[in-house]
């Protein structure tokens, strides 16, 4: 086992080198003529096999070959440390976690579809899933939506297409059967066709579809007896691990029905795989398919922090009837193929370890309640006036923001992105949900933290501050311009107006060892993008913070929005007074001639 840990450390060395000659070109724009770059490699690495005079297509090219070295070197180490027996020693049980208490009010809960018809408000908690062209925050899955559209449709897909068609022949139209069981058909209903087609074409030993009860192979803690209509599962070294799924309800049935027994199968999936395996809780993401009435929807659970499963859709629904729907489903058949094979590599190259604990870091996560799209004040405490059903929409818009902004380059660098959605259940006094209550009540008026509201889960930055910068240290002020200077040129480029850019929704964190600034822009609750209206105007003409809206050019959102915030930012960092609102009091009109008088 020792040799064994040594020349993989080797290889994972040499990688690291690459990658960081990679960097260096990058960062410098290097090509074969970029002497400085040589140089400085052969200073920092005289003894590596990989003369300076390789570039980038080379590098990328030794570095592939690494990865794949590496891999079977890890496959190695795994298959030893089974024979030797050498697993590493259980976590210990954290006592003031209250997640498995949420997960008992589902064990020995019956998964069949009357069943869940009744109690169908239990799961609502998992239940947030947005549009499918909304922000994804697990990368897993979002590149597995990209890839469903930007899939070329080449001769596997035409080979793909053909077969799935003469399948579809034989198949009747999808109605409600008699005895109200979808499992009648299930022998002929489209999920179970194109599970056979994925496991066909992933043609990879231990692979197989199954339908029996998940219980049997998996220690399940979302349902005791759920049973996935169809899944495709991977048995290695007698342990099973379940990597797609499916479910299908009758025509009068929508997604959201479909979705509660899919969170069941996929959610307890991505849970096995992180109790029992040791890899990254966000490489624990299950795809799936969802089929009701002639609509296949493409859809996926991935896991925030270590045990809470979030759901999401990854398709629009597709209808096999339809040519260009089929070919997105055909699309997303080879997709989810290659997202198989990977889900096994990672399996395969990652140790096992004996079951972790369920766990939630409550402490490491900033829980945010979505409200309502009418922001009315009240008279008496200046709360905001709550509508579930139009939180639901904010929600929407939020998300779609950040994925417009999450395809700008650096945008992770310059903007905080949530991790996952959640929806607070009809008793928001349940036990396990204090400490996210408590923390809210903390941040939020009680009128926000009401049964049903959706609520955004960002990472918590607890060593970062949103006060003032000490205006008298110009290397620190200049860093901080800096940052939010590029954080701005993110949202103008992604055509989206903050329109709350205040210093209270900057977070910054400065690193006085290597002199550098760690800067996050929050809170885009009420951003829009460019050309919509801009929302709340009444509320806002006669807030001193914000540019003067009685002017019909500015009624719409543009990028002077967020270069109003940034210039009216950079001038209260040269001024003595820490009240923004005062100062903005005293300067708005100033600010607004400059503006203008720059343009």
């Amino acid at each position: 086992m020792e040799e064994i840990n040594v020349e993989l450390q080797e290889l994972k060395d040499e990688r690291k080198a690459v990658k960081a000659l990679l960097n260096t070109l990058s960062k410098v724009g290097a090509n074969e003529n970029d002497e400085p770059a040589r140089k400085k490699w052969h200073v920092d690495n005289p003894n590596h096999s990989l003369y300076v005079d390789c570039f980038k297509d080379k590098l990328w090219e030794e570095k592939d070959k690494l990865d794949k070295e590496i891999i079977e070197k890890e496959k190695q180490k795994n298959q030893q440390a089974q024979q030797d027996n050498v697993l590493p020693p259980p976590p210990p049980v954290d006592q003031g976690n209250l997640l498995p208490k949420l997960f008992e009010k589902f064990n020995n809960r019956s998964a069949s579809a009357l069943n869940l018809k009744g109690n169908r408000k239990l799961y609502d908690i998992f239940l947030q899933p947005c549009s499918p062209n909304s922000f994804i925050p697990n990368e897993r899955l979002r590149n597995f939506r990209d890839q469903i559209i930007s899939r070329e449709f080449d001769k596997d897909c035409q080979d793909i297409d053909y077969k799935l068609q003469c399948q579809l022949r034989t198949l009747s139209s999808w109605e409600n059967p008699d005895g109200g069981s979808e499992t009648i058909l299930l022998d002929r209903c489209v999920n179970k066709v194109i599970m056979d087609m994925i496991n066909k074409t992933l043609n990879i030993s231990g692979c197989s579809v199954a339908n029996d009860t998940a219980k049997d192979i998996i220690k399940t803690v979302m349902c005791k007896s759920v049973k996935s209509e169809y899944r495709i599962q991977y048995t290695t070294n007698s342990q099973i691990y379940i990597l797609f799924t499916s479910e299908a309800k009758g025509i009068d049935d929508s997604h959201f029905m479909c979705l509660i027994q899919a969170l069941e199968i996929a959610g307890d999936s991505a849970i096995h795989l992180s109790r029992n395996i040791d890899m990254d809780y966000n490489n624990c993401s299950i795809p799936g398919i969802i089929v009701y009435g002639d609509k296949v929807q493409f859809y996926g659970v991935y896991l925030v922090d270590q045990h809470f499963p979030v759901v999401v859709l990854l398709s629009p629904p597709l209808s096999y009837t339809n040519v260009d729907d089929r070919k997105q489903i055909i699309s997303g058949i080879l997709v989810a193929v290659e997202f198989i094979k990977k889900s096994i590599e990672l399996i395969e190259i990652s140790p096992r370890i004996t079951m972790k604990n369920l766990f939630l870091n409550y402490d490491g996560m900033f829980f945010k309640p979505i409200r309502c799209d009418n922001k009315d004040k009240d008279e008496d405490d200046q709360t905001f006036k709550t509508s579930i059903s139009s939180s639901f929409i904010n929600v929407e818009r939020i998300m779609y923001m950040y994925e417009k902004i999450h395809q700008q380059e650096r945008s992770k660098d310059f903007i905080l992105f949530p991790v996952g959605l959640m929806r607070l259940p009809d008793n928001i006094n349940e036990d396990y949900l204090k400490p996210i209550t408590a923390q809210m009540k903390e941040h939020f008026h009680e009128s926000l933290i009401q049964p049903n509201t959706p609520v955004m889960i960002f990472p918590k930055l607890t060593e970062y501050s949103n006060s003032k910068p000490d205006i008298t240290n110009k290397n620190l002020v200049d860093k901080y311009i800096d940052a939010l200077t590029i954080a701005v040129n993110i949202l103008n480029n992604a055509g989206v107006a903050h329109m709350d850019l205040r210093h209270s929704n900057i977070m910054w964190l400065y690193n006085s060892e290597e002199n550098s600034i760690d800067l996050k822009v929050i809170d885009f609750e009420d951003a829009v993008l460019f050309n919509s209206k801009v929302r709340y105007l009444d509320n806002l003409k006669n807030d001193v913070r914000y540019p003067p809206m009685d002017i019909s050019d500015h009624e719409f959102a543009s990028e002077y929005h967020n270069i109003w915030f940034l210039n009216s930012i950079k001038l209260w960092l040269k001024d003595e007074n820490d009240s923004f609102f005062e100062f903005m009091g005293k300067n708005r009109e100033t600010i607004y001639n400059e503006i203008n008088s720059s343009k």
